[in-house]
């Protein structure tokens, strides 16, 4: 199959399932949540003095429905965006735009009698996009000299999938009639190739939620 079908197959796909989320938030979910959260990756990027830094910390939001399963679990699909954030001139040089479009099929299951601390696992996939202005740039090759990469002069694609593991507490239940209820704190590791020990990555996600 062309890579170029492979692509926008797996992009429909995406597509086709942020549908059934939003239409099931409306239909069959217990509630649906929102969420602002914070992303930091474990990888990191080449400084042109050849040091490595790592990425910066970078803002999102999530949406997604909850579903009761029993008195103690939920389904809780999310549909989720990160603005990767680059502030350095890292291995493309200059600065990309990047970003990642990510889809989590968690289980949650209630910590607690009162349901206020709660731990979630699950899997998830994840789009990431970069879009630079082309061109070539030196990089240190670890030795007494440089190397040329080349800059991505479109925008390249890349799907990763995750194993994912995390907890949230509900620390407020709001009054009657707001739009915003049950806020949350959470926090969330993503695994990448965790069964691979030379590619494994993780990515450490905080944020604060609440109910609408």
């Amino acid at each position: 199959m062309p890579q170029a079908v492979f692509l926008m197959l797996n992009e429909m796909n995406i597509f086709l399932v942020s549908l059934l989320f939003l239409g099931l938030i409306e239909t069959r979910a217990m509630a649906a949540t929102i969420a602002l959260n914070l992303s930091q990756p474990q990888d990191k990027v080449q400084k042109q003095n050849g040091k490595e830094q790592a990425d910066p910390i970078s803002p999102g939001l999530s949406l997604g429905p909850h579903f009761d399963i029993n008195e103690t679990w939920q389904f809780a699909p999310e549909l989720g965006y990160i603005l990767n954030q680059v502030s350095t001139k890292d291995h493309y040089g200059g600065k990309p735009k990047i970003e990642t479009f990510y889809l989590l099929y968690d289980f949650v299951y209630s910590l607690s009698a009162q349901g206020s601390w709660k731990l979630r696992a699950g899997i998830g996939n994840f789009i990431k996009k970069t879009k630079g202005d082309g061109g070539t740039v030196s990089v240190p090759n670890g030795t007494s000299g440089t190397s040329t990469a080349y800059k991505p002069g479109k925008t390249k694609t890349s799907y990763t999938s995750s194993v994912n593991l995390g907890t949230e507490w509900y620390f407020s239940e709001g009054t009657p009639g707001e739009f915003f209820k049950n806020y949350r704190l959470f926090g969330e590791i993503f695994t990448f190739e965790p069964l691979d020990k030379q590619k494994r990555m993780y990515t450490l996600q905080i944020g604060i939620g609440a109910n609408i």
